[in-house]
């Protein structure tokens, strides 16, 4: 995904894209570089470029052209970091409520900030591909991003989780084994692992 980005921010299509009045490259030819781009990546949901002057287009298009998107993290981070891509933590999109990270590069044309391109990574398939393995033990799998936000849990999906002891005893270590008595008096275990790469 990484890769694929900052590949496309520098393609011609991109870098000479104005806006909607853009005389260089239409919106048309802007949409199907990226309907091609995203037919690449299975579990992108989309692709958009939002320039400095606030125009957006997005791939699906969801609407979003004349909303202001400057002040989102992804895009905001990217401005600051304007050398390589930025990757948010997760969160629910607004549009779809799914799970995603957005993946984000600035776009500089002759040193000068012309905008964002931005790559939403729904984590739906990781969810899916996670809750599907059969664990054992009446076990089931859970995904927690370092701010205690439950990605993956059978029942506490999309909340905070850090409050409870047996989570916040994950983050002393990498990895372990905690042991602890649930609100119904079972004993129960995790076994955990602490890491998360996208690529």
């Amino acid at each position: 995904y990484e890769k694929g980005l900052a590949l496309l921010a520098t393609t011609d299509t991109v870098m000479d894209f104005t806006g909607a009045n853009g005389e260089i490259v239409s919106v048309t030819a802007l949409e199907e570089r990226f309907r091609e781009f995203i037919s690449m990546y299975s579990s992108a949901s989309a692709v958009y470029y939002s320039l400095a002057s606030k125009y957006t287009l997005t791939e699906p298009n969801n609407g979003s052209e004349d909303t202001d998107l400057t002040t989102r993290i992804w895009y905001t981070t990217a401005q600051e970091n304007p050398d390589s891509v930025q990757w948010t933590e997760p969160y629910r999109d607004k549009s779809t409520n799914e799970f995603v990270i957005t993946a984000s590069k600035a776009i500089v044309i002759d040193g000068t900030f012309a905008g964002v391109l931005g790559l939403d990574i729904q984590l739906s398939d990781l969810t899916n591909e996670i809750t599907s393995r059969e664990i054992g033990f009446k076990g089931y799998p859970v995904l927690i991003d370092e701010n205690g936000l439950a990605i993956v849990h059978p029942t506490k999906a999309g909340t905070d989780v850090t409050n409870e002891a047996h989570f916040q005893k994950m983050y002393d270590k990498e990895d372990g084994v905690i042991e602890y008595t649930d609100s119904k008096g079972i004993d129960k275990h995790i076994s955990y692992h602490i890491h998360w790469t996208v690529y």
